[in-house]
């Protein structure tokens, strides 16, 4: 009997954990194209109104920083944004295919055709989290790094990024 019952108690609290965590949880996005005034771009503040809706959560910013950030929905487009103590916006990031900024990069594209529109550039690593490359734009095309900080050219632009210099 005992021992049935602390099976059902581990596996109670299994589902608990599971479902508490925030990888196993669907992310939502907070439309903000309504919000008077909002653009998104760098250095914007974010409208108390959206702020008094919103809880923030951590959010990568660099190999070194997090930042309170959020998840929004912006002219049908879903991105992450992480903020400063002002909530100005320091960092702004997509993984949505749907986004291509005027160098037509991507997400989803392949990193190689990406490194093809900046023949100039180089891939910036981020130890322990990303390889990028920079354009004029502002945007930069991110590749995630594996376990020994390299990346591959059958990689693809896992998501494109803009942040405060």
């Amino acid at each position: 009997m005992k021992k049935g019952l602390l099976k059902t108690v581990w596996l109670g609290l299994l589902i608990v954990i599971l479902l508490s965590t925030p990888c196993f949880a669907a992310e939502k996005y907070r439309k903000v194209d309504k919000i008077d005034g909002f653009k998104l771009e760098i250095g914007a503040i974010l409208p108390q109104k959206f702020l008094d809706k919103n809880k923030p959560r951590e959010l990568k910013v660099s190999s070194s920083q997090t930042a309170p950030g959020y998840n929004i929905e912006y002219k049908e487009i879903e991105y992450k944004i992480g903020v400063d103590g002002n909530n100005a916006i320091i960092f702004i990031s997509t993984e949505d295919p749907q986004f291509v900024t005027v160098e037509k990069i991507r997400p989803g594209m392949a990193f190689t055709d990406a490194f093809k529109l900046a023949p100039k550039a180089s891939v910036i690593m981020e130890s322990g989290w990303i390889g990028y490359i920079p354009f004029k734009s502002g945007w930069n095309a991110a590749v995630l790094l594996d376990e020994r900080d390299q990346w591959s050219y059958f990689d693809k632009v896992a998501f494109v990024f803009m942040r405060q210099e």
